[in-house]
């Protein structure tokens, strides 16, 4: 049984002070009289009221800013195309706060034996009635991860505890094997990463289930999970032009290529084999005799096997 987000629900954000209210257009579908949220409502001040003070401002008033679609919605259930919310959603603020709902404003709904357009319970009968949502496909199974941990100055990080914290609250720990490695099952598509290090602890975010290696944003997070985009946490895709130029024209200056900050084919392909598929360490690979450090630390890349 899940709840589904609708207008009004209650979010709270760990930077925040006090919990705000989710806004949702009069003319969206609904369960029973409430309009339900998808994962494109994540406007601030529109759909996302502030949270008070915020703690990464020293205190100062909140004023989310948020560059990104919600994560974790609905796998069952769409309208016009954006999958609709649930209790088990998350947002991702660009000043390091993560956003969830702590009341989702309506009575539970089971999502996996809801019909098309009403909701029922296990039984096919009662819940609350789904209008102007339509079934999405099947969910997909869990893949499997492999997440190499890489600091550009001291290695692989070796036996290091690892705590996984997913995009929708949840979390595991791992010990990472001697290469560095951590191998998992995810249905998830984001993770905060703190690696406990002879040196510290060390936080980073990390995209795992990546879009296409040839779109922009599947450029993007395979650069932000390499290091090149300074952005904690990183948002899903560029939030303008020139900072994909950016992050491309550092790998670019890191790998001997030309500093275009375009990604041509030699380009996509030398960031495509990085991230994909050589398992070296940072300090083993091949790199331009003066390398361009990539803001932030560690330096990381996230494979799929």
């Amino acid at each position: 049984m899940t709840k589904i987000l609708v207008d009004g629900a209650d979010l709270r954000c760990t930077q925040g002070s006090v919990a705000a209210k989710l806004v949702i257009p009069q003319s969206r579908g609904a369960v029973g009289e409430a309009p339900m949220a998808t994962a494109k409502d994540s406007l601030p001040l529109v759909n996302i009221t502030p949270f008070g003070n915020c703690a990464a401002l020293l205190g100062a008033p909140c004023g989310p800013t948020i560059i990104a679609a919600w994560l974790s919605p609905s796998s069952v259930f769409e309208i016009d195309g954006s999958p609709v919310l649930t209790e088990r959603s998350t947002c991702v603020c660009t000043l390091g706060g993560i956003i969830r709902p702590v009341e989702a404003a309506q009575d539970r709904l089971d999502e996996v034996a809801a019909s098309t357009h009403v909701g029922a319970g296990e039984d096919g009968q009662g819940g609350p009635a789904l209008l102007g949502a339509r079934r999405k496909s099947e969910k997909k199974p869990p893949e499997t991860v492999r997440l190499v941990l890489d600091d550009a100055l001291f290695g692989p990080a070796r036996g290091a505890l690892v705590r996984l914290t997913f995009d929708d609250g949840s979390s595991k720990e791992f010990a990472t094997d001697h290469l560095g490695v951590v191998t998992f099952e995810t249905g998830h598509t984001f993770v905060h990463v703190a690696v406990q290090t002879h040196e510290g602890t060390r936080e980073m975010f990390v995209f795992l289930l990546l879009p296409p290696a040839n779109s922009p944003a599947g450029i993007w997070q395979r650069l932000a999970n390499l290091g090149y985009v300074s952005m904690r946490p990183p948002p899903e895709a560029p939030p303008s032009p020139n900072d994909l130029t950016m992050a491309v024209q550092e790998f670019q200056a890191d790998h001997g290529l030309p500093v275009s900050g375009q990604a041509d084919a030699r380009t996509f392909d030398q960031i495509r084999v990085a991230h994909d598929d050589d398992n070296r360490p940072w300090n083993s690979r091949e790199w331009a005799p003066i390398p361009t450090v990539a803001p932030g630390a560690p330096q990381i890349k996230a494979s799929r096997s």
